[in-house]
């Protein structure tokens, strides 16, 4: 690997060229990703990696939310990678979290499958609950990460309410009730295991039914726990955790003010930017009308691959 002023470190020429969508078994479940290589090479080395993570279940290989984004990171020498958190996208179905949180669970993920891809350090795009597991893997992982891109991320007692039921609480009660099938036929797990080709969907059926009910509780109440543990700024997050967080990692915000769900507030993210300013980084927030905030953002990474 190449070092371009100690800063970011990206895989090999060899993984880049690799298939653009792979999979990969970490910590007992099979993830899918998709490595993209820049469209120009403007770098010494290996160019900088870039790591996307939308929020939701819909996976983020193939997701629209940083479509714009990538792609101008791609035009200005920048690899990106998108993966699909597992229970989530094209991954395979693992409960199995051991104690932790889906938001701890999934940052022990991508650093499992940034360690495979030989990867010592990244810029990295949260949404929503990409944005989470962004703040948790820096929280955790901090040396591998220069430079945090955060967009619309949810705060306040709306957001933990209908987040907490909608991702973690009625299905923990749904296999408390009828065990793992009643779960299975919630529509929430049918849309879920609907993606991807046959033989994947009935895998991953496979996979949700054979899931222990109490490894599955376990999981929905740690995660449960995780949104609890602070309300604002952000769900997970509160101003003592935002300040503890390492202050040489710069963090640029991006608040779509087209959001008006009262969940995705601007209130959060400016929350969010008071907080990680107390840590001592250099953080900046802008507004995400269309595609207003790209060329900040790539003005943001060029700097903190600079460094």
């Amino acid at each position: 690997h190449v070092s371009m002023g100690g800063t970011c470190i990206c895989p090999s020429k060899a993984e880049a060229k690799g298939a653009p969508r792979s999979w990969v078994v970490l910590n007992g479940v099979k993830l899918r990703y998709c490595l993209t290589t820049p469209k120009k090479r403007a770098f010494v080395g290996d160019p900088p990696l870039v790591v996307m993570t939308p929020g939701g279940r819909g996976g983020g290989v193939g997701n629209p939310t940083f479509q714009s984004f990538a792609d101008a990171l791609l035009q200005e020498g920048f690899q990106v990678l998108t993966w699909d958190r597992r229970n989530s996208g094209q991954s395979e179905v693992s409960y199995d979290f051991k104690g932790k949180s889906r938001a701890a669970q999934d940052a022990a993920d991508l650093y499992s499958l940034l360690g495979k891809l030989g990867v010592e350090k990244a810029i990295l795009a949260g949404q929503s609950a990409g944005g989470r597991m962004t703040l948790e893997f820096a929280r955790q992982y901090p040396k591998m990460v220069c430079g945090m891109v955060l967009k619309d991320l949810t705060g306040g007692r709306k957001a933990l309410k209908h987040l907490r039921k909608k991702y973690f609480t009625s299905h923990r009660n749904a296999a408390k009730r009828g065990g793992m099938a009643e779960v299975g036929g919630q529509a929430f797990f049918r849309n879920m295991l609907s993606s991807g080709f046959k033989e994947l969907q009935e895998t991953r059926a496979k996979q949700l039914l054979a899931t222990d009910v109490c490894t599955f509780v376990e999981s929905m109440d740690a995660s449960a726990e995780f949104l609890e543990r602070a309300i604002d700024p952000v769900l997970g997050f509160n101003d003592e955790m935002l300040e503890a967080l390492d202050g040489s990692i710069p963090s640029f915000l991006v608040h779509d003010s087209r959001r008006n769900d009262a969940m995705h507030t601007r209130e959060a993210m400016e929350g969010l930017y008071e907080g990680l300013k107390k840590s001592g980084a250099e953080v900046a927030l802008s507004a995400g009308v269309g595609d207003f905030w790209v060329s900040k953002c790539i003005a943001f990474c060029w700097k903190a691959v600079s460094v």
